[in-house]
């Protein structure tokens, strides 16, 4: 089976962001990660966030003997949203982790293996040609759940005598627009592609099981439905009119996506 494929991805949440920080010279509580901790009393600001650059919006502070700062962004997902997939684009000058809900998905190439405290060092610099580039990461949506998420990040520096510092990131939804050939082409049929709010939408689908998912224009995701063999009438009752997004996966993980306008 092959595909066209062109590349598309809608902003869960932009660049130049607001995020809650903590920029200290001691360790952080030990549940900052987690879904539940109360971050009320951590100030806000806005990406890019660092220092010794000059192009930060929020300027943080050495604080020795700590090199590390912590980030906190809460997202809400209407319906579950396992079985898409999201890339974390972002600047993290020397290295970081990143936690969904206290979990960890990932760990940049300088972190050290292992447990890490407000003062572990990354293994190296950050190269100058990657300190300004949003290095693009993966996350599985079954690291997310249905309703309210916490992303939390530890950005560390190489070591206290450091010059800078950098932090700013996106979250999108990777989609593929893709033109279907052979098979899948013949697989699966999506209509009215222009509707309006309270239309039913039709899926003629040939696979024995398979995924919906429809999204905003921002990248929200507004409705996960599972699909059976045949034409399937979903109601959709949009909020909104506008451009929304379809991706449809079937039981082999193939994917059709595409547009919907609601009028």
């Amino acid at each position: 089976m092959t595909f066209a494929v062109v590349s598309a991805q809608q902003a869960i949440f932009p660049k130049l962001s607001m995020w809650k920080y903590l920029n200290i010279s001691s360790a952080p509580p030990s549940t900052w990660n987690a879904s539940n901790f109360n971050d009320t009393s951590w100030p806000s600001g806005a990406g890019e966030f660092g220092f010794g650059e000059g192009d930060e919006a929020t300027v943080l502070v050495k604080m020795n003997p700590s090199i590390t700062y912590y980030f906190r962004k809460k997202v809400t997902f209407s319906t579950s949203p396992s079985g898409m997939t999201f890339n974390l684009n972002f600047k993290h000058d020397d290295g970081a982790i990143v936690y969904v809900n206290g979990v960890e998905v990932i760990r940049t190439s300088l972190m050290p293996a292992g447990p890490v405290t407000y003062t572990t060092e990354t293994t190296d610099f950050l190269p100058n040609n990657l300190e300004n580039t949003y290095i693009s990461y993966t996350i599985q949506g079954s690291s997310f759940q249905a309703g309210e998420n916490t992303i939390a990040i530890e950005v560390h520096n190489q070591r206290t005598t450091s010059s800078d510092v950098s932090f700013d990131a996106e979250l999108v939804f990777s989609s593929t627009l893709s033109t279907i050939e052979n098979t899948l082409k013949n697989k699966i049929s999506v209509y009215p592609t222009v509707l309006k709010k309270d239309d039913l939408l039709n899926v003629n689908f040939l696979g024995s099981k398979g995924v919906l998912h429809i999204l905003s224009s921002e990248g929200r995701l507004v409705k996960t439905t599972v699909l059976t063999k045949g034409i399937n009438k979903i109601p959709t009752s949009f909020s909104s009119e506008g451009v929304y997004f379809y991706s449809i996966a079937d039981e082999k993980e193939n994917i059709l996506s595409g547009k919907i306008i609601v009028k």
